[in-house]
């Protein structure tokens, strides 16, 4: 290469340089102050979003939505039993920090419900039920299983017996089950929580508050099939304590346990409201505990817990580095999230917290809209708009990935609704047939002597559908897609999910004698 060529090659080498350093210069720029317009656009929407939301006496953080305490002497919770759980240390899992409780599992006292049987209680129950396994491995909740998923499945032959052996077996937790209908009777129900602990604590609790609910459920169906209605009432009672006391809990697992629950109390209450031996106080007194049920307005403190979780652990992750949520640094750390946080953080929470807002609106007027598929459809239109674009996903993150399903906590809100008001108006029915040896032709019979007035269906917003059928009767609604089908496909056909009571007959969903 001659020496005029070299020095031209330089040149443009130099030059070349130049361009690219300008070009990486001026794309770094636009990146620094497209930067700083979305920052500066996502601080100026969550103020704004703050102020309209606070004009509307909204919470936004999960520190002012815990319920506050109530005295040990009202409480349902203020006991040992329920204390253990509530007694949390640090402790680490895959890694990551946690609290679990002190006493590990198998050492609490609600741990007596899961324990083996002992030699003597297997041998016990073999010889008074010879025709019913026992394995040798057996523990208390898993019979209770076992047995009632058999009968759930198939009709049993002798479903007298049946219940006789399941009320044998729950009657083995009877100190257990003794001193929470004493603590049922406490009038209100607080667990200690706060909002470091909350999400640690409420783990630890559903799993107690189930099998409590899944026990009870069947002793309501063994009592119910041998015709103690009496009994069915009390275990309901203690039951129902259970899904009432997380009304307020501000967080989307209590309402999910919530409803878990309260399906299951329905069940067993179903099967036991066909027995025989209830007073008219007793049904009355079943009718009144239900007619207070408001679950789409738990959905909506649920999405308020959410939103609430949401903003302190943004907030706290940006400005509280070493707060009670700050110990996540040690696991999202570094210049790339200390980025995303400065840069995205406050709009990805002004978007989040109008989207939640939407469904908790909609879900505090479920009672003049209605609760169904057609209403939910706008803000299942507005959620899946900001999950499933990719766009989105990277602008907004957080609301992006943990927005929960609104149709999905909508449907099931609404069949538990709907099962509650059949509920009360079959204790009604039972009522009526007490009094006057019949079912009334018509649910209007019922009001004002065994009901203020005819309960709703939620989705539809017109009263339930009822059918005298021989000696006993029908009653559904039409559910999620507002279709009457008679009590058949979707609709909410009341006694539907009850065990079968015998083999031969007019199945449960048919007649109800």
């Amino acid at each position: 290469m001659s020496k005029n060529a070299f020095a031209s090659f330089r040149h443009w080498g130099k030059r070349a340089l130049k361009g690219v350093a300008f070009l990486f210069g001026a794309v770094l720029a636009l990146t620094l102050l497209a930067a700083a317009l979305v920052s500066w656009t996502g601080r100026r929407d969550w103020a704004r979003v703050q102020a309209e939301l606070a004009a509307r006496g909204e919470a936004l953080f999960l520190a002012d939505l815990i319920p506050p305490s109530v005295p040990e002497a009202r409480n349902f919770y203020a006991d040992p039993l329920w204390e253990e759980l509530a007694d949390l240390v640090d402790a680490e899992e895959n890694g990551f920090p946690v609290k679990r409780p002190r006493l590990p599992n198998g050492q609490r006292q609600i741990d007596a419900l899961k324990r083996p049987l002992t030699a003597q209680e297997r041998e016990t129950l073999r010889v008074a039920f010879p025709e019913f396994a026992v394995p040798e491995d057996a523990t208390l909740m898993g019979l209770v299983h076992s047995t009632f998923k058999a009968v759930r499945e198939k009709p049993a032959s002798d479903p007298r017996r049946t219940a006789e052996f399941l009320l044998a077996v729950t009657d083995l937790a009877a100190p257990t089950l003794a001193r929470l209908h004493i603590l049922a009777d406490r009038p209100d129900a607080w667990f200690p929580l706060d909002a470091s602990t909350i999400l640690d604590a409420t783990m630890e609790l559903s799993n107690a508050q189930m099998t409590l609910v899944q026990l009870l459920r069947a002793r309501m169906w063994a009592e119910g099939m041998l015709g103690k209605g009496e009994a069915v009432s009390r275990d309901f009672f203690t039951a129902q304590k259970i899904p009432d006391s997380l009304a307020k809990e501000p967080l989307l697992i209590s309402l999910l346990i919530r409803l878990s629950t309260g399906q299951l109390v329905l069940e067993g209450l179903e099967a036991g409201l066909q027995a025989g031996g209830w007073t008219d106080g007793s049904l009355a007194a079943v009718e009144r505990r239900l007619a207070d049920a408001n679950y789409p307005a738990g959905a909506a403190m649920a999405l308020r817990g959410e939103r609430g979780f949401g903003n302190a652990l943004l907030e706290d992750l940006r400005k509280k580095p070493d707060g009670e949520m700050g110990m996540l640094r040690k696991y999202w750390s570094g210049p790339g999230p200390s980025a995303w946080l400065a840069i995205f953080g406050p709009g990805d929470q002004a978007v989040r917290n109008v989207l939640l807002q939407k469904g908790i609106d909609f879900f505090e007027g479920a009672s003049t809209a209605g609760l169904n598929a057609r209403t939910v459809s706008a803000f299942e239109t507005d959620r899946k708009a900001l999950t499933e674009s990719w766009v989105n996903r990277i602008r907004y993150p957080v609301a992006a990935m943990g927005m929960p399903s609104f149709e999905n906590i909508a449907k099931r809100t609404a069949t538990l609704q709907d099962q509650t008001a059949q509920t009360r108006v079959v204790c009604a029915l039972q009522r009526h047939h007490l009094a006057h040896g019949a079912y009334p032709e018509t649910l209007a019979a019922l009001v004002p002597a065994f009901l203020p007035a005819v309960p709703v269906d939620v989705s539809t917003l017109r009263p339930l559908l009822y059918r005298r059928d021989g000696g006993g009767f029908r009653l559904w609604t039409p559910g999620w897609n507002e279709r009457d089908e008679d009590g058949q496909g979707d609709d909410v056909l009341w006694g539907a999910h009850a065990p079968p009571r015998a083999v031969s007959g007019d199945p449960p969903e048919t007649r109800y004698e």
